[in-house]
């Protein structure tokens, strides 16, 4: 583990593993994490994204979608109702 002077080191390898390989519950955690420091993000700041394989609800086909958190919402607080799927 990393020392830092001014912010602490919040990532918690034990949380994150009960996350496991879903990929939009991860980001928010890692979004979450330095969006909660205000010191270091500006509220309703950061752009943050991830890609993840899901069925499309017409085809039925696994498509891969990105998930987007763009400006104006706050990454601190974000839920996975918050990000918009694309279709890439």
């Amino acid at each position: 583990m990393q020392s830092f002077k001014f912010v602490k080191y919040l990532w918690d390898e034990r949380k994150a593993s009960e996350i496991g390989d879903d990929q939009v519950a991860l980001l928010l955690y890692r979004s979450n994490l330095p969006g909660s420091d205000l010191r270091i993000t500006n509220y309703g700041g950061g752009n943050t994204s991830c890609k993840t394989i899901r069925q499309d609800p017409l085809s039925g086909e696994d498509v891969e979608i990105m998930y987007v958190k763009g400006s104006g919402g706050d990454i601190g607080t974000l839920t996975k109702a918050t990000y918009g799927g694309r279709i890439r």
